[in-house]
């Protein structure tokens, strides 16, 4: 199993501020993850939509889980989660 470490934002470049908020932006799709490695993980864009993981699983049968950090994985981490699609094809965050 691959993990990617990102953050998550709103579509306007907000950053989320709790996993609560996280949760219901995934489930609506209007979240994106921005890579935050040094090296990112080249089946994914720098800036990862949920359409995007929701592809590479249906290619690969298996998409890798994205590790978030928030608010903001480079000054303020005071929540994690992982998100994945789960084996209904739809993510979840956990």
């Amino acid at each position: 199993m691959t993990y990617v470490n990102v953050g998550a934002m709103t579509p306007d470049g907000t950053r989320l501020v709790t996993k609560a908020a996280l949760k219901r932006a995934t489930a609506d799709g209007s979240v994106i993850f921005d890579q935050t490695a040094v090296v990112h993980y080249d089946a994914l864009p720098g800036y990862i939509e949920v359409g995007d993981l929701l592809r590479l699983y249906d290619q690969m049968d298996e998409a890798p889980v994205l590790s978030v950090v928030g608010p903001d994985p480079y000054s303020n981490r005071r929540w994690y989660a992982n998100v994945k699609i789960g084996r209904d094809g739809k993510p979840t965050v956990s």
